[in-house]
């Protein structure tokens, strides 16, 4: 089976796992709306300006979110140990990795979707550029997606690996968070030129991260 066809199978099979139990799905929104509830609590927007700080906070969510969201996919693999069924079948390893990567981004995308609106209309903050924050979401998801995925699986191989998984996760994660709040600031206030280094920063971030897992995630299945 080609490769692209193994990773077409295991994203039907993941919507269909994700169809009986919404792990993913459940832990995507909670993080996401539970960014919306607590800062709705905390903060009167109407009476502060929280455009320096709601870049930061809207990425808070997000990347707490992924990390939850993957860690319940790749943990879900332990359960009845369907990881060692999946290595017997004929699948490339990195198959595995990159479908669960496509379907947990899809998910990831959707809750951007419904959470950054939410978020920004509670914030009382109207982003100058909405194509420069579209650009700065799906950038910084792309790395997070890629890097959180990729941490999951190890920590699902640990004995406390849920326990470990932001000290894994987070040290990773310190170079894309820095560029996808600056790039989304950006859009939301309109400081462009800064922007600029922190654009090729991302890019470079998830070239790497989307082509690494081709040569280390065969070594992390098999443990």
């Amino acid at each position: 089976m080609p490769f692209w066809a193994q990773v077409a199978a295991v994203v039907a099979r993941e919507w269909r796992a994700e169809l009986g139990r919404p792990d993913m799905v459940v832990s995507f929104l909670v993080y996401g709306l539970l960014l919306v509830l607590v800062f709705t609590l905390a903060v009167n927007p109407l009476a502060v300006d929280v455009r320096p700080s709601a870049a930061g906070l809207l990425w808070i969510g997000f990347f707490f979110a992924a990390l939850a969201g993957f860690q319940r996919s790749f943990a879900r693999e332990r359960e009845g140990d369907a990881m060692l069924g999946l290595r017997a079948a004929p699948l490339d390893a990195a198959a595995l990795y990159y479908g669960k990567l496509l379907f947990g981004s899809a998910l990831l995308g959707a809750t951007e979707l419904v959470v950054a609106p939410a978020f920004l209309n509670l914030a009382n903050v109207r982003p100058v550029s909405s194509a420069g924050l579209a650009g700065a979401l799906a950038l910084g998801s792309a790395g997070l997606a890629a890097v959180a995925a990729l941490v999951a699986a190890v920590a699902a191989s640990l004995r406390s690996g849920e326990a470990l998984l932001p000290l894994l996760g987070l040290p990773l994660l310190a170079p894309l968070a820095l560029g996808a709040v600056r790039l989304t600031d950006a859009a939301l206030t309109g400081a462009l030129v800064p922007a600029a280094l922190w654009l090729r920063v991302l890019v470079a971030y998830d070239m790497i991260f989307l082509v690494l897992p081709l040569v280390v995630f065969p070594y992390i299945a098999e443990e």
